[in-house]
Order: C-alpha cells, then structure tokens, then sequence
C-alpha cells in the first residue's frame, strides 16, 4: 500500500472502527484485479456513478462526470449492488446473504477465501510492483456533490481547463 492509500485507510479505519472493512478482487490464478469502476452505495439509498477520481485534479482538470442517486425505496440500489457482490463474493444472485445489509462485513469477511470467491483481505503492506504501481482495491467513495436533489452535478471547470481546450 502506498504512502497515501495507507493514510486513507488509517483516517476510514478511525473513523468507522469495525465498521470499515477494505478488500481486494483478485482472479483465479491470484493476480489482483484492476477494478477502474467509481461506484459507492450507502445503505442500498444513496448510490454514485462516475468516471472521476477522488482528487483535485478530476475535479478541476479532467473531463470527468459523475451522477448521485436517492432512492429511498432502494430498488435500483439493490438491483446494482447484489450481482456485484455475488460476482466478487462468489455466491449465486438469489443467496439471501445479499440482501442483509445491517451486518455485510460480516459476509465479505466469512466469503474472504471461500470457493468461487475473489475478495481476499486488504494488505497493509506496501504495494507489489505492477502494471498500475501495485495491488487495487474493489472500493468507492462518493465523489463529485450533487445539485442537492439527487441529481447530475458536473465538477466545476477552471480557468486551466478552458485554456487548455483553446478557449
């Protein structure tokens, strides 16, 4: 893990207790999988889907773009989440283990290893040498604020970006 990642983690570790809870995706063979997906769901309520990063820089510099969503009822949320989750924790799509979401570290920590299953457990470790500098986590955050409905917010432009697209 790198010297900022390991930061992150410290400040998500503090602040949920065991509560938080990172892992990482990795194929058969054991190779970790890139995941490149901006995806965070809250509570199966409130979920974010975007190209930008976590940073300044997509926010400021980058054509990036991405949309909140409240759905209290948390039909879409579901629909979205749950294959996921079976995909990375190798269960099939009607395990009612999926739809329990007051425990699911619970679930994550028991599938970690199992058959089928691609999580494996978050190394404080510093990071292998590889295509992208090293081991990738399956996690989100939210990104880019909303415009307070729930709603598509773009992140804001600068100057720097108008003038680098000859504007």
């Amino acid at each position: 893990m790198h010297y900022g990642q390991r930061l992150a983690y410290d400040l998500l570790r503090e602040a949920g207790g065991d509560r938080f809870s990172m892992f990482d995706l990795e194929n058969d063979a054991g190779t970790p999988i890139y995941v490149h997906a901006k995806v965070g769901i809250v509570d199966d309520e409130w979920m974010t889907i975007g190209s930008d990063n976590l940073n300044l820089r997509s926010w400021s510099h980058d054509s990036e773009l991405t949309c909140a969503v409240l759905d209290p009822d948390g039909e879409l949320h579901r629909r979205l989440r749950t294959p996921l989750w079976a995909e990375h924790l190798g269960l099939p799509e009607d395990d009612p283990r999926l739809n329990d979401i007051d425990d699911p570290t619970a679930l994550w920590n028991e599938r970690v290893g199992a058959p089928g299953s691609r999580s494996t457990r978050t190394s404080r470790r510093r990071s292998r040498p590889g295509r992208h500098g090293g081991r990738h986590r399956s996690t989100a955050a939210p990104s880019t604020p909303t415009d307070g409905r729930g709603g598509c917010a773009a992140p804001p432009t600068s100057r720097w970006t108008s003038r680098r697209r000859g504007r």
